[in-house]
Order: C-alpha cells, then structure tokens, then sequence
C-alpha cells in the first residue's frame, strides 16, 4: 500500500513536471497582406479574464501593453496617438486557468493565454494573431513571463514572406465600414444559429456554459433588433445590454480556446469563434 502512494506520488510529479513544461504558441498570417507596407499602429485597451485577483488588474494589462508597444517600435513601426490614422490597430487579451494535480486538490499551476491580434485598420481583417500559452507553478511566475512571451510572439512578426506576394481576392478587398447596433445584432443570431448546429461543438451534452451565454446574447439581441428607435434611452440601453453579453460571450469562449482539456479542434473552434464575435462588436 506504502508503494503504491509512493508510485502515485511519483506519477502525479513527473505530470505536473511535464505539463509545466508544455509552454507553446502559434503564429498565423494573411498570406495576402505586404506587412512591409503597414507602418503605424495604435494599440487598443487590452483585456483580461483570471479568477486570480494577483492576474486580474489593470497593472498587468499595462505592462503587456508596453511590452507590445516596445516589440512594435523596436522593429520601425510608429505609434499614432488615435487609431484614424494608424495602418494597423492591436487588441491583446490574457487569460488564465487554474489547474491541481489531483482531482479537487488545491491548485498546482496555473496556465496562461496571451492572445495579440493585429488589425488591417482600412480593409478591417485580422491580418497577424499570436497566441502563447504558458504553464507556471503560480500567477506571480506567470506574471513575470508575461513580457517574454511578448518578445518571443513577436519574433514572429513581421512574418517571412514569398517574395512576390499574391494579390487579395476581389471579395476580401473591402474597406472597412463600422456596422450598426440592429446590424450587429442580426449577424450575431445568425452566427449563434449556424454555431449551434455543430452539435459536436456546443450540444446538449457539450459547453453548456457556452449554451447558457447564447441564450442571454439571442435574447439581447433580439430586442435590438425589434427596437424602433423611438425611445433613445431604452435603444441605449438595449444596446450597452447588447454590448455587454457580446463581450460576455467572447470572453468565455477565449477561456474555451486556451483550455488543454480541450480538443485541439474544439479549440480551434473556439478561437475562430471569438475572432467573429470580437469582429461584431465594432459598434
């Protein structure tokens, strides 16, 4: 029986040593866009989403921001003081899980999201996101890493390109125009409805949390939607509510997208749906 605590003890170790060790990132690009031609930036608010009081303050969010901006510079881009005039606009998200290492035990380290995403500001796509996901026996490790994974995402940008780059397909060549409220709010439920038939994805049986935040955002959304406009304050407020439960749902669905228990296709899932719904909140 003694051995036995022992080899369990032992097991536990070695898999906490190796999901310690399981730091990794990925880099995607647009294929299509000529980064050498993009050369101000403006650097949104970033976010983030911890249950660790230590994580989630604005003093982290700073120190990202100026490890961003510092990456940025650094390699001759130059800072725009409004986004009207930038040729790209960067958004950046943090998030964390905790983890123990026997079921309903105490916490044994913690894993953190850095998710950076880089916005043609003319056209309005995402042209660059990096994320980094970094294990660490506490959030005050991670804290202190959080710069280094900045500078190890961003090593990856400007990213290597064919020399001769292909032209954008006429159907992606748009500028950017900023969608209304109504707009917003009818593409959300059609992207909820489409969401939902992956039943694979979000079902009965799968993320009913993530069911629980479509419910509140369809029914949101839908007043929007119905509002006549008649009553300025009760169409604002409908839409701060709208607003809200759209970044709400984002929000979870990025805790989706860095959670190891999940599927690499189902975090895959996830991070193409939070680009979507972040896209539909520019209103």
């Amino acid at each position: 029986m003694q051995i036995s605590r022992i080899l369990v003890g032992l097991l536990c170790t070695l898999l906490l040593t190796l999901s310690l060790s399981a730091d990794d990132h990925n880099v995607q690009f647009d294929k299509y866009s000529d980064f050498s031609m993009l050369k101000t930036f403006a650097l949104n608010e970033g976010k983030i989403s911890s249950p660790k009081p230590e994580l989630n303050n604005s003093l982290i969010v700073q120190n990202v921001g100026d490890a961003i901006r510092t990456q940025l510079l650094q390699k001759g881009l130059k800072e725009t003081e409004t986004s009207n005039y930038a040729d790209i606009t960067v958004d950046y998200r943090i998030s964390s899980i905790d983890y123990a290492a026997q079921r309903g035990g105490p916490p044994s380290y913690s894993e953190g999201t850095l998710v950076v995403d880089i916005m043609n500001r003319k056209l309005g796509i995402l042209v660059w996101r990096g994320v980094y996901r970094d294990d660490e026996r506490n959030a005050f490790k991670l804290i202190r890493k959080l710069p280094e994974d900045v500078r190890r995402l961003f090593s990856e940008y400007p990213p290597r390109q064919a020399s001769t780059i292909p032209p954008r397909p006429l159907g992606q060549a748009r500028p950017f125009l900023q969608i209304s409220p109504p707009e917003a709010a009818s593409a959300v439920l059609a992207l909820i409805e489409s969401t939902r038939k992956d039943i694979a994805y979000v079902g009965p049986n799968t993320h009913p949390g993530l069911n629980v935040r479509f419910n509140n955002l369809e029914r949101v959304a839908k007043t929007v939607v119905e509002d006549d406009g008649t009553r300025p304050a009760a169409t604002e407020d409908k839409t701060d509510r709208f607003r809200k439960a759209l970044n709400e749902t984002a929000e979870f669905v990025l805790r989706l997208a860095g959670d190891s228990r999940e599927s690499p296709d189902a975090r895959q899932k996830s991070v193409e749906l939070d680009s979507k719904l972040r896209a539909l909140s520019n209103f």
